[in-house]
């Protein structure tokens, strides 16, 4: 990984196979779950309890706006 990603750490808590990808369910080490999809390049899933670092280039980070609450 390299030294300049974005990274977190947590737990998988769901993974579901959808075909091209695997989209996993992951709650980070301060309590957020985030979705994460990994395209399947070999048989190896993941499996719920397992630990993981979840790293992206910063280039490739953008924000969703939260909608007002009601």
């Amino acid at each position: 990984m390299p030294d300049r990603h974005n990274r977190i750490t947590g737990k998988v808590t769901d993974a579901s196979f959808t075909g091209v990808s695997t989209q996993y369910l992951v709650m980070s080490s301060w309590g957020d779950e985030w979705m994460v999809f990994e395209q399947n390049r070999s048989a190896d899933i993941l499996r719920p309890g397992d630990e993981v670092v979840i790293h992206w280039a910063p280039e490739h980070t953008f924000g969703l706006d939260v909608p007002p609450a009601a």
